[in-house]
């Protein structure tokens, strides 16, 4: 019985000391959708030239369902911490990450989809989303290696600047 209670009382003292990572409160998961008067045909070129022209590596590209999604993409230049009653520092950054110690993270990546439609009665829907997002720093020592995440998530900026840019 008093290994069953000390094994208990281990693994509880073990869970609770862990650090456990928080929901970003500011944050929405829900793509950015706009309309617009020119035809899925001219927004996919827009797109597909913007892309182009600011060196994005597209991991996937389907004209006929009008979706593209790219490789892994840096956000590392564009970021903001979010504070514990949900606002964000720089609000203008593409992502938002929750504070975790007084350490930054190194690296910060996602990729990001589009996805253009036909509207009915004539132009076209396009969706932009961030996706995949992951923030972590790794940090090593003569004692070895500590890896740590943090909560990151879009703050849709960069997703409405896009879409403006096509639309």
């Amino acid at each position: 019985m008093k290994k069953i209670f000390f094994a208990l009382f281990g693994a509880t003292t073990l869970w609770s000391c862990s650090p456990k990572m928080s929901p970003l409160t500011s944050i929405t998961t829900d793509p950015v959708m706009v309309e617009s008067t020119l035809s899925k045909e001219a927004v996919w070129e827009k797109l597909v030239d913007h892309m182009a022209v600011v060196g994005t590596t597209i991991k996937l590209i389907d004209k006929a369902s009008g979706l593209i999604v790219t490789d892994d993409y840096s956000f590392i230049n564009s970021w903001t911490y979010e504070n514990k009653k949900g606002v964000q520092k720089n609000p203008s950054a593409f992502v938002a990450i929750k504070k975790r110690g007084g350490r930054a993270p190194q690296t910060i990546t996602g990729q990001w989809n589009a996805r253009v439609k036909d509207k009915p009665g004539g132009g076209s829907i396009i969706n932009i989303n961030l996706v995949n997002l992951k923030a972590y720093r790794v940090d090593v020592s003569k004692y070895g290696s500590s890896y740590t995440n943090y909560s990151v998530g879009s703050n849709q900026v960069f997703e409405k600047a896009m879409a403006d840019k096509i639309k």
